[in-house]
């Protein structure tokens, strides 16, 4: 059938177009997505490693005695008062230590928290 006047041929690019490859450049928010999933999983292999180094446990467990010792020494120089409001001063002084530690996104100062509720914990239960 023969074009008439107005119409496109057939053969024209219009015709085939979309046919080819895409040469469209990537969304941002695909390239956005991409490089969080890298970041993410660049921290996942830091925090595997230091999941499996044992000096990482060891440090851990050096802070929370550390925070043992600090209790034991506060109490016994009169640094931190035997009670706050009625209550014992080291789930006191641990809870406020590890609730710093979580606003600030310290692992330090959770470990310390931890290591004043220790002596606590270990009393509590001794009197049961």
């Amino acid at each position: 059938m023969a074009t008439r006047r107005g119409m496109v041929r057939r053969t024209s690019r219009r015709a085939f177009q979309g046919l080819g490859r895409a040469r469209r450049s990537a969304s941002p928010a695909l390239a956005k997505a991409k490089d969080a999933a890298l970041r993410a999983g660049k921290r996942a292999r830091k925090y595997a490693a230091e999941a499996k180094d044992p000096m990482e446990a060891a440090k851990s467990s050096g802070m929370v005695l550390a925070g043992a010792a600090a209790s034991g020494y506060g109490g016994a120089k009169g640094w931190i008062p035997d009670t706050i409001m009625d209550i014992d001063s080291d789930p006191i002084v641990g809870i406020a230590l590890a609730a710093a530690g979580f606003a600030m996104k310290r692992k330090e100062l959770v470990y310390l928290g931890t290591g004043f509720l220790a002596p606590y914990v270990a009393d509590y239960t001794r009197n049961l």
